[in-house]
């Protein structure tokens, strides 16, 4: 379910993340119903989590988009934003699934290997992904219920898909 959600770049269904977190129940983490309120609540307020980050970039990065900066032209800002919105998507397929350390070793490489290749600027990026864990942990709080204590099933991904951007700095 995930690898198909991955290639139709979409986020798990209420049926996938059914099946996935069935699929891989460890209670450990947190319960089942905890990993799918979570995971439903990262499809449903992708967009505002999304803008968080954004925002949160531009804050610590004014510039970051016009000449000069590292998010310009205009088509490098829409690639940031799409590397987001994939971020989200993985973070959320790990959270269904209960695995924190998600990235593949030769994906995660091939990754860096692009962004040091395109000059993508690392320090703005993490900044984003922090403001995605950020943005998605308030939405938790608010939300309560199952959705704030399967917060558990989140926080690993974005903490591991953190150290694996900043690994690409040294």
């Amino acid at each position: 379910a995930c690898a198909a959600a991955f290639e139709a770049n979409e986020y798990l269904g209420s049926e996938e993340i059914d099946q996935v977190v069935e699929e891989c129940s460890d209670p450990v983490v947190c319960s089942t119903s905890e990993r799918k309120a979570i995971t439903a609540l990262l499809r449903d307020q992708h967009a505002e989590i999304i803008q968080h980050a954004r925002s949160q970039v531009y804050a610590k990065f004014p510039g970051i988009d016009q000449p000069g900066g590292g998010l310009y032209p205009p088509v490098r800002a829409e690639a940031c934003w799409r590397d987001f919105d994939k971020f989200l998507q993985c973070t959320s397929y790990a959270a269904a699934a209960g695995v924190p350390s998600f990235t593949d070793a030769e994906g995660a490489a091939i990754m860096g290997e692009l962004y040091t290749e395109m000059e993508v600027p690392l320090d703005a990026m993490c900044e984003g992904v922090r403001g995605l864990r950020d943005a998605a942990r308030n939405a938790a709080r608010e939300a309560g219920g199952d959705a704030a204590a399967g917060w558990r099933a989140a926080s690993g991904p974005f903490e591991h898909l953190i150290a694996v951007l900043e690994g690409y700095r040294t």
